[in-house]
């Protein structure tokens, strides 16, 4: 359910930039929207707000997808959820390789809920504007959130990078 929900934000930020079919309830139809809006796959969006002058960095935000094999085991465990008229044993080899999957399927979501971006940085039309979706970090205040970006007239410069993997730093 957790790695389907992460998906549906993911989705629902996808539906601010781009016109999305249907959305449905199941795992491959909720990425194949997500897929057409940003085209990264199981690449990490770096978005990094940096001080114009000194370059510091003041900060970093994530986009940390639903991974391939993330969305592969959603599914599977999916399985588990419905009848099926196959007999499987339910010996210990059975229970060991479900629980397996589960702590696979935990660790994927934790990765996927990393980061607090909820779409990579999207271009809004022919504009020049750009649109950032993201959740407001945990412990941070209202006014905090406000001003993660810079103050309105501030001149900040922006860096995005497309990752592999989550940074060092990040917990995962």
């Amino acid at each position: 359910m957790g790695i389907e929900a992460r998906l549906h934000e993911y989705h629902d930020a996808a539906e601010e930039v781009a016109t999305l079919k249907k959305r449905g309830w199941q795992v491959s139809g909720l990425e194949r929207g997500i897929n057409r809006a940003y085209q990264l796959g199981d690449k990490i969006a770096s978005l990094e707000i940096q001080d114009p002058t000194s370059k510091e960095v003041r900060e970093q935000f994530l986009y940390t997808p639903v991974s391939r094999r993330t969305r592969q085991i959603a599914e599977r465990l999916g399985d588990f959820l419905h009848y099926t008229e196959r007999f499987r044993p339910r010996d210990e080899k059975w229970v060991t390789e479900l629980r397996n999957l589960v702590d696979e399927g935990i660790a994927g979501l934790t990765a996927a809920t990393t980061g607090t971006l909820l779409s990579p940085l999207m271009k809004k039309g022919n504009s020049g504007e750009a649109v950032v979706l993201a959740e407001v970090p945990g412990g941070a205040s209202s006014e905090r959130a406000r001003t993660m970006l810079g103050k309105p007239g501030d001149s900040v410069t922006i860096r995005v990078d497309y990752l592999d993997r989550i940074p060092d730093g990040h917990a995962a």
